[in-house]
């Protein structure tokens, strides 16, 4: 029943005020991640946090913006990591990352030796994105401010490693955040990556929370590894 799972979560919030008074991340956390950011913050976000934290627990939950969001104001995680604009009614929404998109395209095809693509030529570039559902999809049209449909579907691709697969075979071309170039892009020499010159940032990384939770101190921690380790 609502009620008893209100009173549920001050409970929680109680003990987490308490526990938080003692050091930071010394209580285990639940984070949820989305698919767009999880397989490229964590390689480099999870070493330096066990290396500082050793004793801090984490559990990861990855899935897409709109059930981490639900899960956060219910309760079942503490905390989520999106890219915004999304809708977080009644959260808290720290950024601590702003990013722009760029185009993968195998080298030699047309516009793959410009410093930047523009939307208009983007038109014709077989574009593929991510399915419905995915907020990245959105984030660049927004950014393109391209009309859903004239986006190639990728098949119902649910992940950028899919899309970059597609373009090696030669099936389109697509847009990938910053923080995945290094992943994607770099150990594929046939690929070319241009940046989108639309205006930015595409999109921005923050922490989801509840208003009440009292554990801001270990979030600031998060937060602060999460931005060192995206800026190296």
């Amino acid at each position: 029943a609502p009620i008893e799972r209100n009173i549920m979560l001050q409970v929680e919030d109680l003990e987490h005020l308490v526990n938080s008074q003692r050091t930071v991340l010394s209580f285990p956390m639940t984070i949820g991640v989305i698919p767009t950011i999880c397989p490229y913050l964590l390689p480099r976000f999870l070493p330096v946090l066990k290396q500082r934290y050793p004793q801090f627990q984490l559990k990861i939950v990855e899935d897409q913006s709109h059930v981490l969001v639900d899960m956060v104001s219910r309760g079942e995680i503490d905390v989520a990591i999106l890219a915004l604009p999304f809708p977080c009614d009644g959260l808290l929404s720290p950024e601590f990352w702003q990013e722009d998109f760029y185009w993968a395209a195998p080298k030699g095809e047309k516009h793959t030796r410009q410093k930047e693509i523009s939307s208009t030529e983007l038109n014709h570039c077989d574009l593929m994105l991510l399915k419905e559902g995915h907020c990245l999809r959105d984030h660049v049209l927004e950014a393109c401010k391209l009309p859903g449909q004239t986006a190639n579907e990728g098949f119902g691709a649910t992940s950028l490693n899919t899309l970059i697969q597609m373009v090696l075979g030669n099936m389109g071309t697509t847009l990938i955040p910053e923080m995945a170039m290094g992943a994607l892009i770099s150990q594929h020499r046939e690929l070319a990556a241009v940046h989108l010159k639309e205006p930015g940032p595409h999109r921005r990384i923050a922490f989801v929370l509840r208003p009440n939770y009292t554990c801001t101190s270990s979030i600031e921690a998060l937060i602060k590894i999460c931005k060192e380790t995206l800026t190296a």
